[in-house]
């Protein structure tokens, strides 16, 4: 992991990183490449947990990003989404496929019944930012 990107994340609660072969499975399942920011985080730890601008940050390890959106028909709802974490509350951190460069991190409220709702839309030119 980048130094900028693991000061940012220093005292974040995680785990063993994942294994090479479950960050592809992410990106076989859902035909998309992750930004090799969530592949670095993931290789250092498969799933963290911890506080950044006053916001909870939760990224789920490689296989819950897989059982999240299978569960929730993300991709069926919105193919250009891939939900990667959540708040800790009702809403998920989510990468924006229609872009180019892909992947710009929104933070997406789902509800059954109400679909998709765009909360916040990071600005800049970060491809990769919370």
């Amino acid at each position: 992991m980048n130094e900028a990107l693991a000061a940012r994340l220093k005292g974040f609660d995680g785990t063993d990183g994942a294994a090479p072969e479950a960050i592809a499975k992410i990106e076989e399942a859902f035909s998309r490449k992750l930004p090799d920011e969530l592949r670095q985080i993931l290789a250092a730890s498969d799933g963290i947990s911890g506080t950044i601008g006053g916001h909870e940050l939760q990224i789920w390890s490689a296989g819950e990003i897989i059982a999240y959106n299978r569960a929730n028909s993300v991709q069926q709802d919105c193919p250009e989404f891939l939900m990667f974490g959540s708040d800790g509350g009702g809403e998920t951190y989510t990468l924006d496929y229609r872009s180019r460069p892909p992947a710009v991190v929104l933070r997406v409220c789902y509800s059954d019944r109400q679909g998709f709702h765009l909360i916040s839309r990071p600005t800049g030119k970060s491809r990769f930012a919370f």
